[in-house]
């Protein structure tokens, strides 16, 4: 009896000793398709992506395979294809596939592979589905169910800059009735005095000019704290105002070249790309960033200079020809603004 009872569990610890040699991932342990068989399925939980298309440059959209069952000493090749009858973007004008993919030796992930995405090839609104299905590869075959990925794509429309500039002139009066805050979605001038009154003013206004006595005409948000600290009526703003948006300012000395900058601005290509050289710019030539930014204020406005602004509550960038000025000292000061806006959330 004892002799039967040694010889069965011999029998039992090679078995064990047998399943722990092949290994097997510790993504899938305890999972039955180790015992039934091997398995090829997406790497990706949510079986699933989304992308949204924002340019003309072609992207890349990477995904992994993940292999179930026990390791094994040489690669693996797993290959999957875009199903056509299911997929409403066509491979080879909208995108195109590596098809295969392989699970180095000893391993239980695949390398990257890649879908390309051609976005010259999806109109504006376009909302477009990828169907790929792993189809297997020698002794592995596709795990039910995580067979499929799908990769939604839409391709947002050109937002809108608008082509007729907005004049708009921001005052610096002795009055609190002054028209000295801006909204900038809207092109709307705002007294401090109506500022104040209305909490819903106040959450339209982008930022507003102030005078200094060191550093001239200075446009500022209603978030510079401690800037605003440093003025009467921003004082007002610091401890009276219930809402205080956000945003970021910088601006370009004047140049012969601004107005045709300016006049260039089209739409939400060219205005993003602006933007990007513009602080570029300030960067490469060392400028202040007291008086040039970025941040949340810009000082010592003059003619001729090109002002940026970026909101960071309202969905919106400006960019604005400096036109003319008044720093007299002597009450009455203003800028002249030439805007060009970009509205994130128009429809």
């Amino acid at each position: 009896m004892k002799r039967k009872v040694l010889i069965t569990f011999q029998l039992l610890l090679l078995l064990l000793l047998s399943l722990s040699a092949g290994g097997c991932s510790d993504d899938d342990e305890g999972n039955d398709a180790l015992i039934e068989g091997r398995f090829f399925r997406w790497d990706n939980d949510e079986l699933s992506a989304d992308v949204v298309l924002k340019s003309e440059d072609t992207i890349t959209v990477p995904l992994r395979i993940r292999y179930v069952g026990y390791q094994v000493a040489e690669p693996l090749t797993a290959v999957f294809e875009a199903v056509e009858s299911e997929s409403s973007a066509v491979e080879g004008q909208h995108f195109s596939i590596q098809g295969d993919i392989t699970i180095p030796a000893n391993s239980s992930h695949s390398e990257e592979a890649e879908v390309t995405l051609f976005p010259n090839a999806f109109s504006e609104g376009d909302s477009l589905n990828i169907v790929l299905r792993i189809t297997g590869a020698g002794s592995a075959v596709p795990m039910e169910g995580y067979d499929d990925f799908v990769i939604s794509i839409s391709k947002d429309p050109v937002l809108p800059v608008t082509t007729d500039p907005v004049q708009v002139r921001l005052e610096q009066p002795d009055s609190e009735e002054g028209l000295t805050m801006l909204d900038v979605i809207d092109g709307v001038v705002y007294s401090r005095a109506e500022a104040l009154s209305d909490p819903d003013i106040q959450a339209r206004i982008d930022f507003g000019l102030l005078k200094s006595s060191v550093d001239g005409l200075v446009m500022i948000q209603p978030s510079a704290a401690g800037r605003l600290g440093q003025f009467e009526p921003g004082k007002i703003i610091n401890n009276q105002w219930e809402n205080k948006n956000d945003g970021v300012m910088m601006k370009l000395p004047e140049d012969s070249n601004n107005p045709d900058i300016f006049e260039g601005l089209t739409g939400e290509e060219n205005i993003l790309a602006a933007f990007e050289e513009a602080e570029k710019k300030i960067g490469d030539l060392g400028l202040n960033s007291r008086n040039y930014g970025p941040g949340r204020f810009i000082q010592q406005i003059a003619p001729g200079e090109l002002i940026f602004f970026r909101s960071l509550n309202r969905d919106v960038y400006m960019v604005a020809l400096v036109e003319d000025t008044s720093d007299t000292g002597g009450g009455n000061d203003y800028v002249d603004l030439n805007i060009k806006r970009m509205i994130i959330t128009a429809e």
